[in-house]
């Protein structure tokens, strides 16, 4: 199954070890991302709140970067540009917007834990719980 991973679903993984983590390495799944993906992952997580949460060191993050980022195929800018315009109007959040035109473009739904995201009714996303239920045997 395609989808495409929003920042707050990557950001979850850093904070807890269990479901989301084990989900991102689910063989079943097929992650994709705009390429600006990471940067933003990494500007949250460079918070000082985030950061006393997390309690790794700088070389555990590197790891954590590495081993979840290798999960996800990153899409070029170019790739769903043509979609930008559309997802502006359809996202909640401008942040949101690469990730809509993204899923618009490949027709793929959005993994998300963004409430908004799920409320509209141009694509379709799916929470981690929904996801949970969608890859029970």
């Amino acid at each position: 199954m395609q989808l495409v991973i929003d920042a707050n679903v990557l950001i979850a993984a850093f904070l807890k070890e269990a479901t989301t983590r084990r989900l991102i390495f689910d063989e079943r799944l097929n992650l994709i991302a705009p390429e600006h993906l990471l940067i933003e992952t990494k500007k949250v997580l460079s918070q000082p709140r985030i950061l006393k949460r997390l309690n790794l060191s700088p070389k555990e993050m590197n790891r954590m970067f590495s081993l979840l980022g290798g999960q996800i195929e990153f899409m070029p800018h170019e790739l769903y540009i043509s979609e930008i315009d559309r997802a502006k109007n359809i996202a909640a959040h401008i942040e949101d917007a690469s990730y809509v035109a993204l899923a618009l473009k490949t027709a793929s739904p959005i993994w998300s834990n963004d409430m908004e995201l799920s409320r509209q009714p141009h694509i379709h996303a799916v929470s981690t719980s929904e996801l949970i239920e969608l890859l029970k045997p």
